[in-house]
């Protein structure tokens, strides 16, 4: 799966579009989201940049092992 398919599916189960996310973000135009989505299928996309896309739509970015997960979101833990 792609970044921008991510996107797309947590934009899909918010039932936002690509401008409303740009709304709650405080973008100028919903260019800046597909911009950012057309480039590699948003595969490009900084880390930073993709947690605070997710967290706007109340999403979490997960990393996990079979026996481990993580909750990326940015903050330190020391």
């Amino acid at each position: 799966m792609t970044v921008k398919d991510c996107v797309k599916t947590m934009l899909s189960k918010r039932g936002w579009s690509q401008r409303k996310l740009a709304e709650e973000l405080g973008y100028s135009g919903q260019g800046s989201i597909g911009k950012t989505l057309l480039r590699n299928d948003g595969m490009g996309m900084t880390v930073e940049t993709l947690i605070k896309w997710a967290d706007a739509m109340e999403f979490q970015i997960i990393i996990q092992s079979e026996d481990e997960e993580m909750i990326l979101d940015g903050e330190s833990e020391g």
